[in-house]
Formats: structure tokens, C-alpha cells, sequence
């Protein structure tokens, strides 16, 4: 079978793509001015609403899908947007600081921020129950401890 790329990269004088040297930019160099274009990550710090306080990042893949990361919220999804057009849910709430208090019984609903993904567990999903061995609180905890990053 032949490789016509291959071909025609022989006839202009350039280098196969199998045999370039990714590690030197090759792909981008003079076609970008800078390099957050293609794609980023951006973390910060909400300053104001019922989220103060919280680490987020913002992770842009470039190809038009753009989603907010919660980072003290078990790295929880909250805003997804595609070229645009919203992805998830958001509750009144929107996004809330990890809080303990808030897991037992249907308290939970209290910091339930919604959003695209909310981990729940991971000892016990579903709702509260309790039989002989223990009592388990509603979703678990998990989605209230901060991630280290």
C-alpha cells in the first residue's frame, strides 16, 4: 500500500510525521503566538457567593468542551459547557464549600450544588439506611473532602 503522505512529504522536502521530534514543537512552532491557544487548565479561588473561598480549575480541551473542576469538592464536576451549550444541572446553590455537617439524613440537599458529576461513596451510595453492622449516612462523605493537587 502506498503512503501517499510519505510521498508527498519526500517530494516537498519534509519529514514524515512518524519521524519528527515531537519534544521540540515542531507541530506548533509559528502557528500559534501562545500556548494556552490549543488548550488549558486555569485554577482560582472564588471570591464571592455562597462558593467563597473554594479552589476550582477550569479545564479547556480546545475542541470546544470547557468544565469546571471543583477541586475541594472530591475534584466534583460542576459547569460543563460544549462549543457553548450547557451540559449540567446547577441547583440554586451552585457551588458550596465542603461541609461535614451537611451529610447526614437529607441534609445533604443543603450543600447539593448539582453540576455534570457529584461523587457519592465510597463506602455507601444510595440513601441513608441502618441494620445491624452499621448506619450509613446518605451518599457518604467523599464528596466533601478537598482534593490535594
Amino acid at each position: 500500500m502506498l503512503n501517499l503522505f510519505n510521498v508527498n512529504c519526500q517530494i516537498e522536502n519534509k519529514k514524515p510525521i512518524d519521524q519528527m521530534n515531537y519534544n521540540n514543537n515542531y507541530l506548533w512552532r509559528g502557528k500559534i503566538s501562545n500556548f494556552k491557544q490549543p488548550g488549558e487548565i486555569e485554577t482560582s479561588i472564588l471570591d464571592n457567593g455562597a462558593g467563597k473561598g473554594v479552589r476550582i480549575a477550569w479545564i479547556d480541551s480546545g475542541s470546544g468542551l470547557r468544565f469546571k473542576v471543583v477541586l475541594d469538592r472530591a475534584m466534583d464536576i460542576a459547569d460543563a459547557f460544549y462549543n457553548k451549550h450547557s451540559l449540567a444541572w446547577i441547583s440554586h446553590l451552585g457551588v458550596t464549600p465542603p461541609d461535614l455537617s451537611v451529610t447526614s439524613g437529607t441534609n445533604w440537599l443543603n450543600g447539593f450544588g448539582g453540576g455534570l458529576l457529584t461523587t457519592c461513596g465510597l463506602t455507601h451510595t444510595g440513601g441513608p439506611e441502618k441494620d445491624e453492622y452499621s448506619e450509613r449516612e446518605g451518599h457518604d462523605r467523599i464528596s466533601h473532602v478537598r482534593a490535594r493537587v
